[in-house]
């Protein structure tokens, strides 16, 4: 099936969809990066075959979750946002957590608030040719380096591959000041 990308589609459960998917006799089928708004909410992530599977947000505006994603639950590494603050960090079955690790990088959460960096926090990036999410990263993305000056990327970067990368990294690979 060839993906194509849709903007602001009606799909036939009645929510509203932009990114990326495929068309079948039923209607349009979100499939790659894309973002789905419901009623009170929105989720911004990886689709599989009208699934959220891999890294993907679930915002309620002042309330999100981030995470890995299977069958449309949270199963892997994720956290919570509540007004601005970290409320949760960990590892998750079934969108319950089962093992906080909160109190560990509640000192790295709030070393990224005070960088007073003003930017976005959230940041998706994809890949090119199967336009699936490659990675979330939930704070600061870097600058170009110019005489070896420039911002590194800060943050919590969930990864396609279900791991997630908690530090700085100048190249968002798999180097710099990483946990």
């Amino acid at each position: 099936m060839n993906k194509e990308q849709v903007k602001q589609l009606y799909l036939s459960d009645g929510n509203c969809y932009s990114g990326w998917g495929y068309n079948t006799i039923k209607g349009f089928v979100p499939d790659g990066c894309g973002k789905k708004y419901f009623k009170d909410y929105y989720v911004y992530g990886n689709f599989r075959n009208g699934n959220i599977e891999g890294p993907a947000i679930v915002s309620h505006d002042f309330y999100m979750n981030t995470g890995h994603f299977k069958n449309n639950r949270g199963n892997g590494w994720g956290l919570c946002i509540n007004r601005g603050e970290l409320s949760e960090f960990g590892y998750y079955e079934n969108s319950q957590l089962i093992v906080d690790l909160s109190e560990f990088v509640y000192w790295y959460f709030n070393k990224m608030r005070s960088a007073n960096r003003d930017s976005n926090m959230l940041n998706v990036y994809t890949f090119k040719e199967s336009h699936d999410v490659a990675e979330i990263l939930i704070g600061y993305t870097g600058t170009p380096v110019q005489n070896g000056i420039g911002l590194c990327y800060m943050g919590f970067h969930f990864m396609s591959d279900g791991s997630i990368w908690m530090g700085n990294t100048r190249t968002r690979r798999f180097s710099g000041s990483l946990m």
